[in-house]
């Protein structure tokens, strides 16, 4: 079962530049869990799908068995190869069930 973090802490983006073609996204947020669980970013919107504001979407999921009992804080890091970001792209945002957070790259 996919529990969605309630609360999104901190959101850090080290942005591509011309020597690093990779950015990478680091999320702190406190999630509602029971025992072991794999947290990981689950992409909201298509990058083939423009956005008008220009944010590339995603959820900080934890995939894991039974109902969720205490709130623990969480740490998840993903990299992204920005030369297959599309131009539209102008910021990362992550939501959590009580709020998001978001950064300009």
């Amino acid at each position: 079962m996919d529990q969605k973090a309630r609360i999104i802490d901190e959101l850090t983006v080290k942005r591509c530049d011309e020597n690093e073609p990779f950015m990478l996204v680091t999320v702190k947020g406190i999630i509602p869990i029971k025992g072991t669980s794999k947290p990981f970013l689950r992409q909201v919107n298509q990058q083939d799908n423009e956005q008008p504001e220009g944010i590339l979407e995603f959820d900080l999921i934890c995939d894991q068995m039974g109902e969720p009992v205490s709130d623990t804080e969480i740490e998840v890091s993903m990299v992204l190869d920005c030369s297959k970001l599309p131009a539209w792209v102008k910021a990362i945002r992550v939501n959590g069930t009580d709020n998001f957070n978001i950064e300009a790259i």
